[in-house]
């Protein structure tokens, strides 16, 4: 039976739809409206059959659209995409018949329950999608087959089992793993306890029951071991874990057991304590041979004391081998110090064999360690003595080992550290020794001249060694430090400031570290020596380098150096002119000389090196970009001290240039006189193409000169030349030679004059508009000036059409923002480019903004509800695209009000690139919300009415039949009784066949008579109305439990939450289930758990019969009565069953409906 927790919440199916009631009859376009737009499938049909009404959904699956099957009768026309099951459903509905409550669409891929109902003359079924239920389903099967799997093989891995024992039926259950531990196949016996201590070793059962009954009684966790015997004869060891199970009250109620064979273990111990014992014997063993072979003496000696209790010699207890081998005393076994050794040749208190060293140990019990000279044999010894035995027996164990050569060897080492520091003081080298804890250091007294410091000062700390080091140089410490600690060594050098006369001197360190405490460096020895001269002369050559460096770096030309025969070059800094070349090569020639300038290159070479004297010449070479120029290359001799050549060195200089002018030069004086005929022809094509322009364009093109009084002063422009559209506009009129201000004498030509005078007296450009309406024109001009000499140069472009158009735009706009304003509504645009929003006032009206205030598009992102967020995140990243279109509704917060706007977003492209801007509208359709909002809670309100109304009639046919059966049915199956009673004489008896006939008859009656009043007391519950729900279903639980089936029952929150319609519902439903396991089920165990969530009530059964499989098996006429009244209440049904794991159905009623 699936293990399950009584207390999990479980997950919010969703609810069965409301019945299209409106959809289907076709009242008003709001509800056809709603009804097209339900999430689930709704089709409606007749008694015969025939489509009345579906909707978009519905259509979706079925693959035909509404209008092709609206009116036609089910059949292989209108099969669609649905599977055949599907199909044979549909028509089934219409006979009543029970009908699968899943399918699955393969055209879809999606899995749809689907559920009935009876209105009038036809029928509703509704569809809903499913799919992410059975694929949870499908999962948690195979999660819960892994699991099962997983932990039989655990167990045989582990050789493991488990076991439940409940202590008030005595009921006992074995896991797989603890049959095979018995030696079983898994359910090869029915477990008990008495067939558990029959297999168990004797002396096991009473300890078990003690410790089972002790742990039962304080409630505690247990354990113990059982040896059992398997099936094969072996006895096995099994330990067992486990703890006690307790109901609600705290009474104990269930033992939960884990066991594990441990019987190779248990071996194991028995064989670890042979093993040890035989070691032990080994140990003594061992110890005998090393006492026996050790090369160091050791001897247990007993020390005596005179009357005041001073030692005064000691005796020999034990002694090993090598005792005689160091010391040269034999035998010694018995014997006292004084009687081997002759007391005038001990020294008391410097022998190492000393009573007085010994009777300090054996008196205190504290060890000694020290180094002795025994002058009585000539040899050093390293002694260790401490107490042994109980102190009043002042015996004293001594282990020594002889140290001459060490002794001998240390004496040879001061010997050769006295003549390390005379060659120390003659190589004038500091010697430093750094307690690197404490952060001290001393040396010799050349460290401390070295430092410019007094030797008789000794010891220097870190801070005044910082001190003394020069400050660009300090940080050399924390490098010091870094190399002892990672290596254990280092390597500075450093400057140092003298204190006495400032000199700065250069000091060059290293050290290594030769002591560690606990894993750090405990004392750094060091070796300082003064390279102040090594570091004038490094520095001398490093400046002389640098200055060189300098120049090359200075210099643009190339740079190289030659040996002495120019077979080789050294090095190259090409400059980015010529290939640089790093080290020396022979290939230079090959690598930078072209092969026709070789020869005179090789020439000029020849007589440098003969005569001693600067090579100079212009060639040509490969540059760095491997083309060929030129360059001016010079090289001076370097001689040495012999006057003999060691090489050259020289500068290249980048002459292509030069080169190139200079050819350019002659080809340009060539072509001179080429171009100045083709420029003279050129020049008259030019004027006549200016002229075809100036003729052709379709703007006014004037040229004015300026006329002037004798004083200077502007007056008028004079028309020197007018373009054929200018000469038009004047309707023929000659322009040439006359005045401006006579053909405009006042009006706009005053103020155009004006404009044209500024141009010609600042020089600065104009470009105006302006409405000529003189001479019976109404035209707009731009005119654009520009000075020419002493007068102007400008244009006119009749630009009526384009002002026209701004003025039909602003009429636009205004019209706009006064439709905005009466609809609610506003209107927005995005520029891709620029990233800027803008609003229209009816926007910044319609979401609270003051107008013209800045916006973005985050503003949708911080207005909006949590629930719709993520359509908010959607709109923001449309705008950001600009690829897509957008049309949904948000719920946003304006001010302390919450609107629902309906927002609207196009891109726009710029024919023919991609899109640059995106166009929106909003529009507040919150009263819209509410309206709907409130058509759906009136229906609501009709279908509670209804829904209550059909449940009341139920109930109210369930009393009167339950009457019928108690008092018209009952009393005459009672009163038929009485009358069979008084068949019953000695006269019936003498005949056998009628006696046994009215035995019969009075069994079946009596039969009768018993399921009558059971059945009037399910019609009529009188422990739901007088107890509640709880105490009902619990009595439904106890009334049908059997010896051979036990239904358990709980009941979890309370039914008094619950309206009293669907607490009769849920009592009934508990009643067909619980039937249907007892009539179907067989099974052993079931359980019926009622459980009430905030907004769902749950009603589960669970069996572990024999299953069946919901998709081929056919549901009978109990489940078929659950799902019509589940369906009835909007609730959902769920079945899972398997001949593996039993039946398990749930059922999940919503509340908020009776609210």
């Amino acid at each position: 039976m699936r293990k399950t927790n009584p207390r999990a919440t479980p997950s919010a199916d969703p609810a069965v739809p409301p019945e299209p009631v409106g959809a289907a009859d076709g009242a008003g376009t709001e509800v056809d409206s709603l009804f097209q737009t339900l999430p689930w499938g709704v089709v409606v049909l007749d008694a015969q059959g025939t489509v009345l009404h579906l909707n978009q959904q519905a259509a979706h699956w079925w693959g035909i659209s509404g209008q092709a099957l609206q009116g036609k009768q089910l059949g292989p026309d209108t099969a669609g995409t649905l599977p055949p099951n599907l199909q044979q459903a549909l028509r089934l509905v219409v006979s009543g018949q029970l009908i699968p409550s899943t399918f699955f669409l393969p055209q879809h891929q999606q899995w749809i329950s689907m559920t009935t109902a009876r209105q009038a003359d036809h029928w509703v079924v509704y569809w809903q999608d499913v799919t992410a239920q059975k694929q949870e389903e499908r999962q948690q099967q195979a999660q819960q087959l892994a699991s099962d799997n997983l932990l039989r093989r655990t167990e045989a891995v582990a050789r493991t089992g488990s076991y439940e024992l409940e202590l008030a039926t005595g009921h006992l259950h074995f896991s797989d793993g603890l049959f095979r531990l018995f030696g079983e196949e898994p359910g090869a016996f029915i477990p008990s306890v008495a067939l558990i201590d029959s297999r168990s070793h004797p002396e096991d059962p009473g300890r078990v029951e003690q410790i089972l009954a002790r742990a039962v009684a304080d409630q505690q966790p247990y354990a113990y071991q059982r040896r059992i015997y398997r099936s094969d004869g072996q006895l096995r060891t099994l330990e067992a874990h486990g703890r006690v199970e307790c109901d609600a009250a705290g009474q104990p109620v269930k033992l939960l057991g884990l066991l594990q064979d441990v019987t190779e273990r248990e071996q194991a111990a028995q064989e670890m304590l042979r093993v040890k014992d035989e070691l032990a014997q080994r140990a003594v063993a061992n110890y005998t041979v090393l006492y026996n072979s050790m090369d160091e003496g050791f001897c247990i000696v007993e020390v005596l004391f005179d009357a005041a209790q001073q030692p005064f010699d000691y005796r020999f207890l034990d002694v090993n081998p090598a005792f005689k081998k160091h010391t040269g005393l034999s035998p010694a076994l018995g014997q006292t110090m004084s009687e081997l050794v002759p007391a005038s040749e001990l020294v008391p208190t410097r022998e190492p064999f000393s009573a007085t060293i010994y009777g300090q140990v054996a008196r205190t019990g504290e060890p000694a360690r020290f180094d002795g000279y025994a002058e009585s044999v000539g040899r050093w010894f390293d002694v260790n003595a401490f107490a042994v035995g109980s102190p009043p027996d002042r015996h004293v164990a001594v282990l020594f080992s002889d140290i001459t050569a060490r002794k001998q060897t240390e004496q040879a080492l001061r010997e050769s550290e006295d003549r390390l520091r005379q060659a120390v003081e003659l190589a004038h080298l500091g010697i430093c020794h750094w307690d690197y804890q404490q952060d001290t250091m001393w040396g010799n007294e050349e460290r401390f001249r070295m430092l410019g410091l007094d030797p008789a000062q000794g010891l220097l700390t870190l801070v005044q060694a910082m001190a003394l080091t020069h400050p660009d140089d300090r940080e050399t410490w924390a490098s010091i430090r870094q190399q002892v600690e990672a290596h254990g060594e280092f390597r500075a050098s450093y400057r140092i400031v003298r204190p006495g006369d400032g000199a700065v001197r250069w000091i060059a360190e290293v050290g290594r570290v030769v002591e560690r405490q606990q894993e750090k460096p405990a004392h750094v020895s060091s070796v300082l020596l003064d390279v102040t001269a090594d570091h004038e002369a490094a520095e001398a050559l490093r400046q002389s380098e640098e200055q060189f460096r300098l120049l090359v770096t200075a210099t643009s030309d190339t740079v190289y150096r030659m040996d002495a025969d120019w077979t080789q070059m050294e090095q190259l800094i090409g400059k980015d002119f010529l290939a640089d070349a790093s080290g020396p090569t022979r290939a230079w020639v090959e690598e930078y000389i072209p092969a026709e300038d070789l020869p005179q290159v090789q020439a000029v070479i020849a007589e440098a090196i003969r005569e001693k004297r600067p090579f100079d010449l212009e060639h040509r070479v490969r540059r760095a970009d491997g083309t060929v120029g030129w360059a001016h290359s010079r090289a001076i001799p370097v001689l040495g001290a012999q006057d003999e050549l060691t090489g050259w060195l020289g500068t290249a200089r980048d002459v292509s240039t030069r080169k190139q002018a200079e050819a350019q030069l002659l080809e340009f004086n060539a072509q001179l006189e080429r171009q100045v005929a083709e420029r003279t022809q050129a020049l008259g094509e030019s004027q006549a193409r200016l002229q075809s322009v100036f003729d052709l364009t379709t703007n006014a093109v004037t040229l004015l000169r300026s006329v002037r009084d004798d004083a200077g002063l502007l007056l008028d422009f004079e028309y020197v030349l007018a373009n054929p559209v200018a000469q038009a506009y004047y309707s023929g009129q000659p322009l040439i030679g006359q005045h401006y201000r006579t053909l405009h004498p006042a009006g706009t030509g005053s103020l155009v004059f004006e404009q044209l005078a500024r141009v010609v007296e600042t020089g600065r450009r104009a470009d105006f508009e302006v409405l000529d309406d003189q001479q019976g024109h109404n035209h707009w001009l731009r005119l654009v000036a520009v000075k020419l000499a002493d007068g102007l140069l400008y244009t006119a472009e009749d630009i009526t059409a384009r002002k026209l158009l701004e003025q039909a735009k602003i009429q636009s706009l205004a019209l706009l923002q006064e439709s905005e304003a009466v609809a609610g509504m506003g209107s927005w645009n995005y520029d891709l480019v620029t990233k800027k929003l803008i609003w229209s006032d009816g926007l910044y009206h319609l979401l609270g903004r003051a107008v013209g205030s800045p916006v973005k598009p985050q503003f949708f992102l911080d207005a909006v509800l949590d629930d719709d967020r993520p359509l908010a995140a959607r709109l923001v990243r449309t705008l950001a695209a600009g690829t897509d279109t957008f049309d949904e509704s948000l719920r946003l917060r304006v001010g302390d009000a919450v609107k629902t706007v309906r927002c609207k977003a196009v891109p726009l492209p710029h024919s023919p690139g991609p899109p640059v801007r995106v166009l929106g509208v909003c529009l507040d359709v919150s009263d819209l919300g509410r309206l709907e909002a409130e058509n759906l809670a009136l229906k609501l309100d009709r279908h509670k009415e209804l829904l209550l109304a059909i449940l009341q009639a139920q109930e109210n046919e369930r009393e009167r039949l339950g009457e019928v059966l108690h008092n018209s049915l009952g009393q005459v199956l009672y009163a038929t009784k009485l009358r069979l009673d008084q068949l019953d004489t000695p006269a019936l008896q003498e005949l056998p066949a009628l006696a046994s006939l009215h035995e019969q008859t009075a069994r079946l009656l009596a039969e009768a008579m018993r399921q009558t009043r059971t059945l009037a007391h399910e019609l009529v519950p009188t422990s739901l109305a007088k107890f509640g729900l709880a105490v009902a279903v619990r009595d439904v639980c106890r009334d049908l439990s059997t010896p051979q089936l036990r239904i358990e029952c709980q009941v979890w929150s309370e039914e008094q939450q619950l309206p009293q319609p669907v607490q009769v519902t849920l009592f009934r439903l508990a009643q067909e289930l619980a039937h249907n396991i007892v009539r179907h089920a067989g099974a052993t165990r079931a359980l019926l758990e009622l459980e009430t969530l905030p907004n769902w009530v749950s009603l589960r059964a669970e069996d572990n019969g024999r299953g069946f499989d919901p998709q081929t098996v056919a549901e009978g006429l109990g489940l078929r009565t659950v799902r019509d009244a589940v369906a009835l209440l909007g609730g959902t049904v769920a079945i899972d069953s398997s001949p593996e794991f039993g039946t398990h159905i749930r059922l999940r009623i919503p509340l908020p409906l009776f609210s």
